[in-house]
């Protein structure tokens, strides 16, 4: 690890001598202070290990957090994920994507489903992981996380966003979720005649409105074209401003639910599914455009 300063001049340098071959990635990021840096490591193995690195300003190892993805499920809430440090509350948020298994009878993974978003949030001190929510689940694959992005707004709420459908997406998923990853919105959005292949980039402005750069590949032509789309503010609060923006939202409310649960959405085919936790399911019903309610 080097450390360079403003005008490309080396500060001081370190090596960083850690037990488990880092085959799988290197990732670095600011400590919640920002006066030094956090690397987590991904080891090789059966099963991937990541070790977190908190390292001062001068590049001194301070604390050393082994195996962070300490949880039985899910795991590997920081495989080829995207960090970000929150400044409003010091927590680090990643997000990428994950794929759910079981274990046959000789204990070997077996694939459920393929690839779906995982965000996760660690605390500031022991970079231990206090909560995850699953983002979008797809029956195919959903972009690598590292090329996904995570941005705060002046409340400290978090944005994040990523790829849906395969490692060559044709859609985007952007999600507004609180500082403890409870969703607050969700939205789909793609293009009718493109893929929208989602390389990193987000930003959430001032007034909340949400930027995303992505590089849009017309079918049946060689060439990509970079774009920027901007989903306005008023599109995570409101269905019909959503809507008219040409952005797909599923709402749910009340949040907490009662009796009853009114849905809308846009999603074309969308169904609501309701399972026992035994995994079992107990209750299907279309979901309209207009609002559909579900007796709970």
């Amino acid at each position: 690890i080097q450390k360079f300063d403003g005008s490309g001049n080396l500060l001081t340098q370190k090596l960083l001598d850690d037990p488990i071959p880092s085959a799988s990635g290197c990732y670095m990021f600011p400590t919640p202070d920002m006066m030094g840096c956090r690397v987590v490591l991904a080891g090789w193995g059966r099963y991937t290990i990541y070790n977190c690195y908190t390292l001062d300003n001068d590049l001194n190892t301070v604390a050393v957090k082994e195996n962070v993805d300490h949880l039985t499920y899910p795991v590997k809430c920081v495989e080829q994920a995207s960090f970000r440090v929150n400044p409003y509350n010091g927590r680090t948020y990643t997000i990428n994507c994950q794929s759910e298994t079981q274990p046959d009878c000789n204990g070997n993974p077996v694939y459920i489903h393929e690839q779906d978003i995982l965000m996760g949030m660690f605390d500031a001190d022991n970079f231990e992981q206090m909560a995850y929510t699953w983002g979008i689940t797809t029956p195919t694959q959903s972009y690598m996380g590292m090329p996904n992005s995570i941005d705060f707004d002046e409340n400290g709420d978090v944005y994040m966003v990523g790829g849906m459908d395969g490692a060559m997406p044709t859609s985007l998923y952007i999600v507004h979720l609180d500082e403890d990853l409870n969703k607050l919105d969700e939205i789909y959005y793609r293009e009718n005649d493109y893929r929208l292949m989602y390389n990193g980039g987000m930003r959430v402005s001032a007034n909340g409105d949400v930027f995303v750069n992505c590089m849009a590949w017309k079918l049946g032509e060689p060439s990509t074209t970079g774009t920027i789309y901007k989903v306005p503010r008023e599109a995570f609060t409101s269905v019909d401003e959503a809507h008219a923006a040409g952005f797909a939202v599923a709402i749910a409310y009340p949040n907490p639910g009662g009796s009853e649960m009114h849905i809308r959405t846009a999603v074309e085919n969308a169904a609501v599914e309701v399972y026992d936790m035994n995994g079992r399911l107990v209750a299907q019903q279309p979901v309209t455009e207009t609002e559909t309610v579900l007796d709970a």
